[in-house]
């Protein structure tokens, strides 16, 4: 994004998630006793729905005449919901002007803007918000800018910082942080809240426990996708199909949701071989998810998506030899 702490755009979340009722009711507690983290660390799997959380609890914190939740009718509330409030910063990789995509990390400039802005006084007298979505974005030298603030934060400002592998952090940054363990939504829960959301989740039964990704997926008429990506795995399994044809349709924009297609497969696939005592193939299939984890950071990075999907389809492929050997 050009402006590297602006808000987030709208639609703005008011409501928090049903999964995550406790931890709204926890943050409320605070509030009315004034113990508000001035950094809190939403820690979860991805798309159980952080980003969500942070905007409602911001909305709670910022919102003039809050009744059990934001009014959405306050200045400040019109402010959140057009994505224009002053008050709030949200920070994420910036777009690289000449890829068109999401750079690798959170640069440095960008943190040594968000903490200069940080300083500033607040416009609605609520107290100032930041968000950082992904911190794990964050390189070691943007890190280090940012300890001193989370060290000794400006009066009235409250960081909120968002990660999927907490456990990937600095030490010196996560115990600077209350870190508030943000669950993943049961298979019940995520099917609910995503056909209230007028979605069929049949096509995606392995992603109930991130209906958020299901939603961006489904907004973007890709869950037909996903069917196709079934089967042709499975041909490659079978043997009826050559791992390159099986990626070969899969376009550059589709690569990053691919590759998360792809982890919960292979998750749901060593649970299988595991179930089934299959010892060769649940060490192929490990080997083959490490590629996968690792994917995200090599397609933001100059990798070419083509080549590393290939490669991936190729260890899949190998990873099911034994299938195939019968």
């Amino acid at each position: 994004m050009a402006e590297p702490a602006a808000p987030p755009p709208p639609p703005f979340a008011f409501a928090a998630l049903p999964w995550h009722a406790p931890l709204l009711a926890r943050w409320r507690d605070a509030s009315q006793q004034g113990t508000r983290p001035q950094a809190t660390l939403l820690a979860g799997p991805p798309g159980s729905g952080k980003a969500w959380l942070a905007q409602v609890l911001v909305a709670e914190a910022l919102c003039e005449r809050p009744v059990n939740g934001p009014c959405r009718q306050c200045s400040s509330c019109h402010k959140l919901a057009q994505g224009l409030h002053p008050d709030l910063l949200w920070l994420q990789r910036e777009v690289d002007e000449k890829t068109g995509r999401r750079r690798r990390d959170i640069q440095v400039v960008q943190v040594r803007r968000l903490i200069e802005r940080l300083h500033l006084s607040t416009h609605y007298a609520r107290g100032r918000f930041a968000v950082i979505e992904p911190v794990e974005a964050l390189n070691v030298t943007s890190t280090n800018a940012l300890l001193k603030t989370l060290e000794e934060p400006a009066a009235g400002t409250h960081l909120i910082l968002i990660s999927h592998r907490p456990q990937a952090l600095l030490a010196t940054l996560r115990s600077r942080c209350a870190i508030w363990r943000c669950p993943a939504p049961s298979p019940d829960q995520g099917r609910a809240w995503l056909l209230q959301q007028g979605i069929d989740p049949a096509p995606v039964p392995w992603a109930l426990a991130a209906p958020l990704h299901v939603k961006e997926w489904a907004d973007a008429e890709q869950l037909s996708v996903f069917a196709r990506w079934d089967d042709n795995w499975r041909a490659v399994a079978a043997g009826r199909m050559a791992p390159l044809a099986a990626v070969a349709e899969v376009g550059k924009d589709e690569a990053g949701a691919f590759v998360r297609w792809l982890t919960r497969w292979c998750h749901r696939s060593m649970t299988l071989a595991a179930e089934q005592d299959q010892p060769d193939r649940l060490r192929a299939l490990d080997d083959l998810l490490d590629d996968v984890m690792a994917a995200p950071a090599q397609l933001a990075g100059n990798v070419q998506p083509g080549l590393l999907l290939e490669s991936l389809a190729i260890g899949w492929w190998r990873a099911t030899l034994p299938l195939r050997r019968g």
